[in-house]
């Protein structure tokens, strides 16, 4: 009779892993199927807690014995803190996510900027909204060149993202100090949205091709409403078409992180 029982009662990790991953098992059942999907319990419990990023809580990302599951468990937490504008959370996420703090850290930040930019007509009128997040984000140590210039710059190229199209001229309604972080904000934003899509894997070589070949009256027509005419926007499309089509592809405006630096030791 305990043969049988345990017979009847043996799960199939396969399956077991399968119940756990999947989007619609609610939390507590997923992790309890994923503690009996064998060799793939981990990565099952990583995913279990993405799915569910919003209610797991790091007591369930310590439960993962791989380094790499678990900072991607915790990646999941930082990343679902940051959604719901918890700072410190997303801070403590991000800390513990390992090989993914960068990324994490970026996500963080961008997606709060992304809260910052909706609702305006036009990248300028949300400038208020942005500076708290700025003047958080930028204390990081770890960031560099500039951490107060990136982040500005990412500020631009989100609010002109969600209020196309962008206008070198409404830089003139700002105060005169927000001015030129304002003009250099929008011509990145420009570069950087013409380089983007040329480094995307899915887009067809012969647009690809069509895009690195075409002059500005070309590429206002692949990106419409994304600028207003003008020379120095025109100009940074330009530039953005080189970088894009660059056999070495780069992101100069790609934070750069390093360990923090130690106090001297007397």
């Amino acid at each position: 009779m305990s043969l049988i029982f345990a017979i009847a009662c043996a799960v199939d990790p396969r399956e077991a892993y399968r119940t756990g991953i999947a989007p619609e098992t609610p939390l507590p059942e997923a992790l309890e199927s994923c503690e009996r999907a064998g060799e793939s319990a981990d990565e099952c419990l990583a995913s279990a807690v993405g799915n569910h990023s919003r209610e797991a809580t790091a007591e369930h990302c310590e439960r993962i014995v791989a380094e790499r599951w678990r900072a991607e468990c915790y990646f999941a937490l930082g990343e679902a803190a940051s959604f719901t504008g918890d700072r410190w959370g997303a801070l403590a996420g991000c800390g513990q996510a390992g090989r993914y703090y960068d990324e994490c850290l970026y996500h963080a930040w961008t997606f709060e900027l992304q809260r910052a930019a909706e609702g305006s007509k036009e990248a300028v009128e949300g400038i208020e909204k942005a500076r708290p997040v700025v003047a958080f984000w930028s204390q990081i140590e770890t960031v560099s060149p500039n951490p107060l210039e990136l982040l500005w710059a990412d500020w631009w190229f989100v609010a002109h993202g969600l209020a196309m199209p962008a206008r070198l001229s409404s830089c003139d309604r700002l105060p005169a100090a927000d001015q030129p972080g304002c003009q250099s904000g929008s011509l990145t934003y420009v570069r950087r949205t013409v380089a983007e899509r040329l480094f995307r894997p899915d887009l067809p070589a012969d647009v690809r091709d069509r895009i690195c070949r075409g002059d500005v009256e070309s590429l206002r027509a692949t990106f419409p409403n994304a600028w207003v005419p003008d020379p120095a926007m025109d100009a940074a499309a330009l530039e953005g078409r080189d970088i894009g089509c660059a056999a070495e592809p780069r992101r100069p405006w790609n934070p750069s992180f390093h360990p923090r630096a130690l106090p001297a030791v007397p």
